[in-house]
């Protein structure tokens, strides 16, 4: 009995280990795993793992029936006849895919199924590790630098520590310390007394807990310790290795630079983006960098025109759009018959009170690292100048996209400051009001102003007066904006000859139904979000086939220059301008507001032009939906001049109107709701288990099957000793073994005590076994026949005695039996 309470005991340390690194590798996924799903799959899959590698046989048949099960599996993946199997499948490995490239990762978009292979997939894995290095084995520092090295591999993965885990690890790596004494000791024949190693652990548990738990609840300071000379000298190692081997020097940016194959503006294809270290980013909050725009779409490739390079003001000329687009509007002329909600929203516009609470100010500081470029990375409305952080202002240039140029590459040790303005793309009075812009918003608001110019001179009104005045500025600026519009729309609206017809075919399914362009904008985009695969391994263009249709149409698979690209060709099939942008997104994760921005982090979007607010920022590529849901602060509604109060009621009535889910309410009155995590596995529980259930009665078959086997193909005498020593085993698993000193004739007199076993006794097995193991004479077909007899009739005997856990799937593999 303490035998196996030992032996327990020990499987329940291993166990404890396969749920800590079970719980380190799922915090990958930022807790969007059910605890309560890790610890039932961990449960089952050690308990199964562990007992079909409890013994050789199993072993062996487990590995036979694993290699069938991959073999099947591949292949009907392969032939694309995997049906359920391959639905499955394919989404797991592109999970993994993900996982591999730290991608972003939003398990509830995934098959619930496929979420459950994965977590079994890895619970397998780490239990037969447990079992070679902790179970069976025993290899403490193999074990325990593995389980370490995950802690420091998930820690520069996600910037968290988790102190639970590792508090749970130092115990088990006491534990087994422990463990690894008493294993050495008994190797050198150094132990006295009967404690066995089980027992050690189990009575050291209090003492290895409570200094643990002491240490764990100190109070501890948030700041590191710092030794300020190998600190010093660690950051001079790592500059010099960053220097020397992770730099990227481009005369201008492309995504080409972050490990995007292919010429600079090449579509399709594999990537794998470089984990290089391009640029450090310090603001308050995440955002888009841009680096390049392209305004021309043909043979499978983005081109600059011949003016893209020009030094022109578009960047001043976007953000002054943007300020101004609403406030020259007569919104009460051109929208007589908006609703009481709307028209508040849309006076707001006019009046520009909306603006700083729609559009709120922030800065970003960027440092470069191991990008050198003359591209300055900066948001799609930025404010000029940009600051330089050597002091004064940085001399840039702009393209015809607003994309700001240095006149020198900036490389590491520069700095510069952009403050820009960032829309709030998550609140839903900015969705409302985009609802109302329309193609010829600007030359309705130009005709109705100069109508009401000319009536007021009619009327004899004076040139000079205040009245007039303000109607020629109003004039003016809706003449500018106006001839800006007409000059975007021509060029932003180009596509090549040779768009395939069934391309311009689902622009027109697809917007036919909206009402206004911002509704054609979020159905396509919405649509691209929906029915494409994401992955940075889609499979190549076929030669003459064009980009946009291969991936609308026929590999559905794709990264982010697969949907910006096929947006913006959308886009502009329905008539609306729109362009495709390159550069970075800042990622979400940071330490004291300060963004370390890789060439993972290198992005493709789309930005779409609106009369009345200029261009904005529209995210098609699924994995990144989550950046665009920017929502105003308690502070931004404080400048719009209502009481926050006041401005919360407000903000409520849009939600409710125009907000589709609950978070496009504001971030200050947003309440989360929380559903129950286990609800989208639960319909999945009977059939895992009929699957586990199904999987141990093979195995145990193919068990069965392999004994059988060997059995047939020895001689009469190994058969007498392999059927007495598998009759020992039987009863050992019924509680009745060999004492030590016992002979087997003595062992067969005590059976018989207890066991009828007629015609035959365990006597007679006994006799016959002993002239087989220790004799030299051979062994009759009769005396084989006793032994077999004796052997059937035991099988009966100890089976009825097992009662209902002769039903157990695994019954062989338990019992032996």
């Amino acid at each position: 009995m303490k035998s196996r309470l030992d032996k327990l005991f020990i499987y329940f340390i291993g166990y404890l280990y396969v749920l800590v690194m079970l719980f380190l590798a799922s915090s990958v996924f930022s807790g969007q795993i059910p605890a309560a799903m890790l610890l039932l799959t961990a449960t089952a899959v050690y308990f199964v793992i562990n007992l079909l590698l409890l013994f050789r046989v199993s072993r062996i048949a487990s590995c036979m029936v694993f290699g069938a099960v991959c073999t099947g599996a591949v292949a009907l993946y392969l032939t694309g006849n995997g049906g359920f199997l391959a639905d499955q499948v394919t989404p797991l490995a592109r999970m993994l895919e993900s996982v591999y490239y730290g991608q972003m990762l939003i398990l509830s978009e995934q098959p619930p199924a496929s979420v459950i292979m994965l977590v079994s997939l890895a619970s397998a894995l780490l239990s037969v590790l447990v079992h070679y290095l902790f179970n069976r084995c025993f290899r403490m520092f193999l074990l325990t630098g593995f389980v370490l090295a995950m802690h420091i591999g998930i820690w520069s993965l996600t910037g968290k520590e988790n102190k639970t885990l590792l508090a749970f690890t130092m115990i088990l790596t006491v534990l087994s310390y422990f463990r690894q004494v008493y294993e050495r000791k008994a190797r050198y024949g150094l132990l006295t007394g009967g404690m066995s190693a089980g027992r050690l652990m189990l009575f050291t548990l209090p003492a290895v807990i409570l200094p643990v738990l002491i240490v764990i609840s100190l109070p501890k300071s948030e700041r590191p310790i710092r030794w300020p000379w190998l600190d010093r000298k660690a950051y001079e190692a790592y500059q010099y290795l960053e220097e020397r081997f992770g730099r990227t020097d481009v005369e201008f940016f492309t995504l080409s630079a972050t490990g995007f194959s292919g010429f600079a503006n090449r579509l399709g294809g594999q990537v794998r983006p470089k984990n290089t270290v391009m640029m450090d980013v310090k603001g308050i909050k995440r955002t888009y960098l841009r680096g390049a725009a392209y305004s021309w779409y043909e043979s499978n490739m983005w081109h600059q025109s011949t003016g893209d390079q020009q030094d022109i003001t578009e960047i001043e000329n976007t953000l002054l759009e943007n300020r101004i687009g609403w406030l020259h509007i007569p919104v009460e002329k051109l929208f007589p018959e908006a609703e009481e909600n709307d028209k508040e929203l849309l006076q707001n516009l006019a009046s520009g009170k909306a603006q700083p609470f729609l559009f709120p100010t922030y800065s970003i500081e960027v440092r470069p690292r191991g990008l050198s470029t003359k591209t300055v990375f900066a948001p799609l409305l930025t404010i000029l100048p940009i600051t330089s952080g050597e002091g004064g202002n940085l001399d840039v240039q702009q393209d015809s996209h607003g994309i700001a140029i240095a006149p020198e590459k900036l490389t590491r040790g520069s700095q510069y400051t952009v403050y820009y303005l960032q829309p709030m793309y998550g609140a839903p009075m900015l969705k409302r009001a985009l609802a109302f812009s329309y193609d010829s918003l600007y030359q309705d608001a130009l005709d109705e102003v100069v109508r009401h110019r000319r009536v007021l001179l009619a009327r004899g009104a004076s040139a000079q007066s205040p009245l007039l005045e303000e109607l020629e500025r109003k004039i003016e600026a809706l003449t500018f904006l106006l001839a800006r519009s007409k000059e975007i729309e021509e060029a932003y609206t180009q596509l090549s000859d040779d768009t395939p017809e069934r391309v311009l075919n689902l622009a027109r399914d697809l917007t036919t139904p909206c009402a206004n362009d911002y509704e054609k904008v979020i159905a396509i985009e919405e649509y691209l979000k929906s029915n494409y695969e994401y992955t940075l391994s889609p499979s190549n263009v076929p030669e003459g086939r064009d980009f946009v249709d291969w991936f609308l149409f026929e590999d559905r698979r794709g990264y982010c220059t697969y949907y910006a690209t096929s947006m913006v060709v959308l886009l502009r099939a329905a008539g609306i301008p729109a362009r495709y942008v390159e550069g970075f997104v800042m990622p979400a994760k940071h330490q004291d507001n300060v963004y370390t921005i890789t060439g993972r982090n290198a992005h493709a979007w789309v930005e779409v032009y609106f009369q009345g607010f200029g261009w904005l920022t529209f995210e098609p590529t699924p994995v990144y939906a989550d950046v665009m849901q920017y929502l105003p602060s308690e502070d931004d509604i404080r400048k719009v001049g209502e009481t926050p109060k006041d401005m919360e009621v407000l903000m409520n009535r849009y939600a409710q109107m125009y907000g589709r889910t609950s978070s496009d309410q504001p971030a200050a009155i947003r309440r989360e709701t929380t559903a129950n995590p286990l609800a989208a596995y639960a319909r999945y529980l009977p059939m895992a288990i009929a699957v586990l259930l199904l999987a141990m009665l093979i195995i145990d078959r193919v068990t069965v099957l392999i004994e059988t086997l060997i059995f047939l193909s020895l001689d009469d005498k190994r058969k007498v000793i392999r059927l007495y020593q598998t009759m020992i085993k039987w009863l050992e698993s019924s509680g009745l073994a060999l004492q030590p000193g016992e002979t087997v004739l003595d062992f067969g007199r005590r059976v018989d005590n207890i066991y009828s076993l007629t015609p035959y006794t365990m006597s007679d097995a006994s006799e016959i076994f002993c002239r087989a193991r220790y004799g030299n004479k051979e062994i009759t077909g009769e005396e084989l026949g006793v032994v077999r007899s004796v052997s059937q009739k035991l099988r009966k005997v100890l089976l009825k005695n097992l009662g209902i856990r002769r039903l157990m799937p695994i019954r062989h593999i338990l019992y032996r039996i």
